[in-house]
């Protein structure tokens, strides 16, 4: 079904990113910015080896996720090629895409990250839309709903009208590129549901239609033991999602070292802070500490690290377990950074070593 050849190559693509990453690897930020508002500004934030590394191989992994499940399903034994190509090369090209819209915007690029989204939506938008209409009926791509997989010919007709209508979406959305950002976000936002919505309509209605004629013959694309079988891996693959997601959830340390001249924290999913003594003003114990609001950084059930805010500080750094509720509180010349241990004791030990570290 799929050529070996095209896997390994499509895979190495994927991870094309990592080498770039490498290769620039000083010139990149500790801390890179990964996620993007409504008004083009970086918001969200990770760090530069996970950005690197961790990104190309998650992508990797749901691009061989998607290839399993195609090769899994029987009736894409003799699917169109052409349909099976996109499945080859989508998450590849993703991958070059965002990885290097993140890479540009690390290296101070200036890039608008609405005019990449939409450049790249509307593209694939407009491939799979062409292929659309040559995709045999199967359980895994495609249009797949009740009416769809029950019935060849609303399937054909489905989906010939939604190339249509998915081509014409695509192409207006490469013209939103060239609006005010907040427009063409909510443009892009309209289009997806658009183009989701009407095919799904589409369906149904032809599928009256034939309920009217007499000819909306039942006969399922899959048997009861694929339907089965299917159920079963998308339980174990929700199942392993959401226990990586308890494992960032609930994982994770915020370690200290006092070095002679500079106290040094290294935290799991943040970058790595330095303070030198002989810049710190002022230090002060703080009990029932609350964080505030995040602005730049990452928040789990246990950490929060990052940039925050709260009435106290206003704009500060915070390196701190969630479930202790006393923290250090370090005023420098230039910032206020906030960090504690996982235990009160623990805390007031870093607040007494500083105090001995700054006389």
């Amino acid at each position: 079904m799929f050529k070996k050849k095209n896997l390994i190559m499509s895979s190495i693509i994927t991870l094309l990113p990592m080498l770039a990453g490498i290769i620039f690897w000083d010139k990149l930020p500790e801390t890179m910015a990964t996620h993007f508002s409504a008004s083009g500004s970086a918001d969200g934030f990770a760090s530069k080896a996970f950005v690197v590394f961790g990104m190309p191989i998650i992508l990797l992994g749901i691009f061989w996720l998607c290839i399993f499940l195609t090769l899994k399903d029987a009736n894409n034994k003799n699917q169109n090629k052409k349909a099976l190509g996109l499945v080859t090369w989508i998450l590849p090209i993703l991958s070059i895409f965002v990885n290097g819209m993140i890479y540009a915007t690390a290296l101070e690029i200036k890039i608008n990250p609405v005019i990449v989204i939409a450049l790249l939506l509307g593209i694939m938008f407009i491939a799979i839309g062409n292929y659309m209409p040559k995709c045999k009926q199967n359980f895994t791509l495609g249009i797949k709903i009740k009416w769809t997989l029950e019935n060849e010919e609303n399937w054909n007709k489905t989906h010939r009208f939604a190339g249509k209508v998915w081509v014409i979406g695509g192409l207006i959305m490469l013209l939103t590129s060239f609006l005010k950002i907040e427009y063409a976000l909510i443009s892009l936002l309209v289009l997806t549901i658009l183009m989701v919505a009407l095919p799904v309509i589409y369906s149904y209605s032809y599928h009256k239609k034939q309920l009217e004629l007499g000819t909306a013959t039942v006969n399922p694309v899959y048997d009861k033991a694929q339907y089965k079988k299917f159920g079963i891996i998308s339980i174990i693959a929700v199942t392993l999602i959401i226990i990586g997601i308890i494992f960032v959830m609930f994982t994770g340390t915020i370690e200290p070292q006092f070095n002679e001249k500079s106290l040094i924290i290294d935290s799991t999913y943040w970058q790595t802070l330095e303070v030198k003594y002989e810049d710190i003003k002022e230090v002060e114990l703080k009990e029932n500490f609350s964080v505030g609001m995040k602005t730049n950084g990452f928040n789990s059930a246990k950490l929060s690290l990052g940039e925050f805010k709260n009435k106290e500080f206003g704009s500060y750094t915070v390196l701190v377990y969630n479930f202790e509720n006393s923290a250090v509180a370090i005023k420098t010349k230039d910032r206020v950074l906030v960090i504690n241990s996982d235990t009160k004791e623990a805390t007031k030990e870093i607040y007494q070593e500083l105090l001995n570290k700054i006389k």
